[in-house]
């Protein structure tokens, strides 16, 4: 019994220590300007409304293209279980911020990551760098994937 709370803690211990490193490499992790910001997708409302999750994401990308660090924001995301698009309704909540239309780019088909990251280079070139603008436990994640 003793040696089975031994190894219980012990991972317990390393799946603390996971996190930890996920929150670190995520809080610390920088960009340089570049053309394109990927936005990735997250829970949409019943009423057509991004979470906040998502409006705070919308957010930062939004303020990348004002001070001019990106040039065109790709927004991506599926069709949700509450039934929207979430790339359209990404779309539109960066156009009602101020963005221009031209500038915001929707992919309806990035229902995860890596899905985000291949239809992605779509427009972007595998050689150039983007900024993915997420949540920080999500970044270590989309850099693997990009």
């Amino acid at each position: 019994m003793k040696k089975l709370r031994k190894i219980s803690s012990l991972l317990i211990l390393l799946y603390f220590l996971g996190i930890a490193a996920i929150w670190i490499d995520g809080a610390t992790t920088g960009y340089a300007k570049s053309e394109y910001a990927v936005v990735l997708g997250n829970q949409v409302y019943p009423s057509g409304e991004p979470s906040e999750r998502l409006k705070a994401r919308l957010e930062r990308a939004a303020e990348l293209f004002r001070d001019g660090t990106v040039q065109k924001i790709i927004v991506s995301g599926g069709l949700g279980k509450e039934g929207h698009d979430e790339a359209t309704v990404m779309k539109r909540y960066l156009e009602t911020q101020g963005i221009p239309a031209v500038a915001v780019i929707a992919d309806s088909y990035g229902n995860n990551t890596h899905l985000t990251a291949l239809n992605a280079h779509r427009w972007v070139q595998l050689d150039k760098p983007v900024i993915v603008v997420s949540q920080l436990y999500h970044l270590s994640r989309s850099e693997m994937a990009f």
